[in-house]
Order: C-alpha cells, then sequence, then structure tokens
C-alpha cells in the first residue's frame, strides 16, 4: 500500500514537471549574465522617429520602431536594454566580440564559441538633432586587445528613415601589417516575432530577413562598402559561421529562427587606418539597399532606340497623310 502510493506520487511528479518542461522544448537557449570576462557595458539611447536605437559600450545594439510597438527588432525582443547584434573582428582565429554574456537580459550567441570580449575605451554623449545635416551621432572606441587594432564605430540616425548608419574606422599601432576579418550581424526578431524567411536583396547583397505572414516587413543589414561575404540562414548557423572566421553566403529557406551577418577582409599595415560602412533597416526596403527610390518606370538603351524608331515611324505615317 505505502509503495503503490509512492510510485504513484512518483508518477505523478514525473508527469507534472514534463507538462511543465513541455512549452520550453524547441526555444532558444538563452545563456544568462554571468560572463567570460570584459566590462559590463553601458548604452545610449539614440530616441528618434520611427527607430529608436541602442548603442553598446561593447558594439552591441538593439533597435525599436515605432511601426512595432513594444518589440525590440533584435532578439531578446523584450530586452530594452543591448541584445545580440554587433561588431566582430576576427585575427586568425582569434575573434573579438560585444561582451553578450554580461548582458542584461542574457544572450543566444551561444553558438559562436571562444571569443574574447572588445577592450571598452569609451562611448560618447549623443550630438546632432537628427537632422540630415546634422544626425543623432554617438561615437563607441573599441581595442582589440593587445593587437594593437583600434575600432571607432560612428553611428548615426536621421529621423524620417527607417535605416540607422555605422562608420567603422579601424587604425593600427601594431609593428607589422595585420590581416583581418569583420563581421556585422545579429539574431533578429521581424517585427515581433522571432521566425522570418531568410532574404537577400539582390541588387546589394544586402542579408536580412522577411516576416512569415503578415504585412510585408524586411529587416537588412546593408553592406555601404561592398561587402566579401553574407549569410542569412537560422541564426545559431550565423553565429557558428562567425565563430569559425567565414561566412558562406548561404540563403536559408523556410519561416525559421532566423540570423544575418556581413563580412569584410582587410590587411592593415602600421599606422594605416580604412573604413567601413554600413546600415540596418527595420520595415521597408530603402533606396540604399537597391530598393525602389521612385515610381517611375526606366528603359535600357534598346528600349529607348526601339521607342525612337516606333515614333520616328509614327510620325512619318502621319506626315504622309497631311501631305494627301
Amino acid at each position: 500500500m505505502h509503495r503503490s502510493r509512492l510510485g504513484y506520487r512518483s508518477g505523478l511528479l514525473l508527469a507534472v514537471s514534463l507538462l511543465i518542461a513541455l512549452p520550453a522544448l524547441g526555444q532558444k537557449l538563452t545563456t544568462q549574465p554571468g560572463g567570460v570576462g570584459g566590462a559590463v557595458p553601458t548604452f545610449r539611447i539614440i530616441a528618434g522617429n520611427p527607430l529608436t536605437v541602442h548603442v553598446g559600450s561593447d558594439g552591441s545594439f538593439q533597435v525599436f520602431n515605432v511601426t512595432v510597438p513594444g518589440q525590440g527588432q533584435i532578439y531578446p525582443g523584450s530586452c530594452t536594454t543591448l541584445a545580440d547584434m554587433g561588431i566582430f573582428a576576427d585575427f586568425g582565429g582569434i575573434l573579438y566580440a560585444p561582451n553578450f554574456n554580461d548582458h542584461v537580459c542574457g544572450s543566444a550567441t551561444g553558438s559562436i564559441g571562444t571569443h574574447t570580449p572588445w577592450t571598452q575605451t569609451s562611448l560618447s554623449a549623443i550630438t546632432g538633432t537628427g537632422t540630415a545635416a546634422d544626425p543623432f551621432t554617438v561615437v563607441i572606441v573599441l581595442d582589440a586587445g593587445a593587437t594593437g587594432i583600434r575600432l571607432t564605430a560612428t553611428v548615426t540616425y536621421v529621423n524620417t528613415e527607417n535605416f540607422f548608419r555605422i562608420s567603422k574606422a579601424f587604425t593600427s599601432t601594431a609593428a607589422a601589417s595585420v590581416t583581418m576579418r569583420v563581421f556585422e550581424g545579429a539574431d533578429i526578431y521581424l517585427a515581433g516575432s522571432d521566425a522570418g524567411i531568410p532574404f537577400v536583396a539582390p541588387s546589394s547583397n544586402s542579408p536580412g530577413g522577411q516576416v512569415c505572414t503578415g504585412p510585408a516587413y524586411t529587416i537588412l543589414f546593408i553592406p555601404i562598402t561592398p561587402a566579401n561575404a553574407y549569410s542569412a540562414t537560422g541564426y545559431s548557423t550565423v553565429w557558428s559561421q562567425i565563430g569559425a572566421g567565414a561566412l558562406t553566403n548561404s540563403v536559408g529557406t523556410g519561416c525559421i529562427d532566423n540570423g544575418a551577418a556581413n563580412q569584410w577582409d582587410r590587411t592593415i599595415a602600421p599606422g594605416a587606418t580604412f573604413t567601413i560602412n554600413s546600415a540596418a533597416s527595420f520595415g521597408t526596403i530603402p533606396g540604399i539597399a537597391g530598393g525602389p527610390t521612385a515610381n517611375v518606370p526606366t528603359l535600357d538603351t534598346k528600349a529607348l532606340v526601339i521607342l525612337a524608331v516606333l515614333l520616328a515611324a509614327i510620325g512619318f505615317v502621319v506626315v504622309r497623310r497631311m501631305l494627301g
């Protein structure tokens, strides 16, 4: 009797435990804060319209769009501090990255593998008024450990635009030339959903994703400076590719938990500087990503020649009829 009750209770407890665990099965594994070293990042908030951009002292970001109230556009979408988007650089297998492990909301970037947080040097106050002539501006300064490479990232935003820009200037005080790969990527949270359809804007090779259902909404990472490679696929695959030091120009299929990234390959000489410009857009595809800039049809040269010949022929017929 006693043993039967114990067995019954054990079975009941097991069943309840399984029921509690079931909703979590298949969910994204998020690492809670408690990191691998580096300073806990601070951030500035560019409170623009329609975008609000959180700029982290560790080179990470979170973005809000007034068209999708209450949800960040980078995972974790509920996080109102910093999220899983950032700038990375790989030096022969040593990867420098944002300090995701000390983000307040945790992080799902575990697939990156072994990495070193950027040394956080400074984060400026917000300047500018948000106009095209005087954009909101925040400057992040990061050092790649003792490599002699410094990143100065200038983040700018102009009100009414659905994208913000990141200008990444790298300088070297190293004694010899340094070969590196720069990455910029994110685990995107499309219009409040962790699922999306991977997408690449063909004219600019801008990777990102589009919503699975509902009104059209696209997140893109736009290589204003042309990239050497990109990836638009499952978020964990994007992170693992960055961790391995190379994107594969892969585009995933179906409605999946997706991410996207760009890659630029560079060699920097002692005392030299190079700059990489990019943007991130949220909503419609902007003209800088090869989207439509005007509702005016265009014709190529061959079509214009054919049109000119047709008009000339029509004019000839009209003149003949007028002359009798």
